[in-house]
């Protein structure tokens, strides 16, 4: 396994780790004293979501769709196109629920946030079992490099000079959006 195709595996266990520590608080009885515990966690998860979907949408996507093997390309789209769904889902429930709205609504919070993560839990284990393989016998054979450098051996994720932001999403506490930018001069 390449360290580029390393970095999302790890990406998607600090994800499933993070789910695993907050799922115990989902409890309405247990939410009217660890609300803000909740929210902190949530708040996290959501920042390494932010950075995790914005690799792949800049770099991993972009990669696998211009690589010369058709399924390869057709599987990235695929799997792109069915992420722009969860993506704003994701968002709405970090705006949705803050300390004070899951104090007010525990009960609720904890049914939206346990639907959250099976959808999460449902793409990570597709991705893990259909998208990442894929991808790992691309980067073993590289088809190609793209415009900006990004080699698809993994030996260099991020073209020199190109720079990873992060900045908070929306005035939305703990929720980040995650952009790559190109190196000045790069091609785009």
């Amino acid at each position: 396994m390449t360290p580029f195709m390393m970095l999302f595996r790890k990406q998607h266990a600090d994800i499933v780790e993070l789910v695993r520590q907050i799922e115990p608080q989902l409890d309405p009885e247990k939410l009217a004293t660890s609300a803000a515990e909740a929210r902190h966690l949530l708040a996290i998860l959501f920042g390494k979501l932010s950075v995790h979907l914005a690799m792949e949408d800049n770099c991993l996507y972009p990669l696998l769709e211009k690589h010369q093997v058709v399924q390869v390309r057709d599987t990235a789209r695929k799997f792109r196109e069915e992420m722009s769904g969860v993506k704003p889902a994701v968002e709405e429930f970090a705006r949705k629920w803050s300390t004070f709205t899951i104090r007010d609504n525990p009960t609720g919070f904890c049914a939206e946030a346990k639907h959250l993560f099976a959808v999460l839990a449902d793409r990570i284990k597709r991705e893990n079992t259909g998208l990442y393989p894929l991808a790992e016998q691309s980067v073993a054979k590289p088809a190609s490099t793209d415009e900006q450098g990004i080699r698809l051996d993994g030996t260099r994720i991020i073209p020199p000079g190109a720079r990873v932001a992060a900045q908070a999403g929306n005035g939305v506490p703990g929720l980040a959006t995650a952009t790559v930018q190109p190196a000045p001069g790069a091609r785009k």
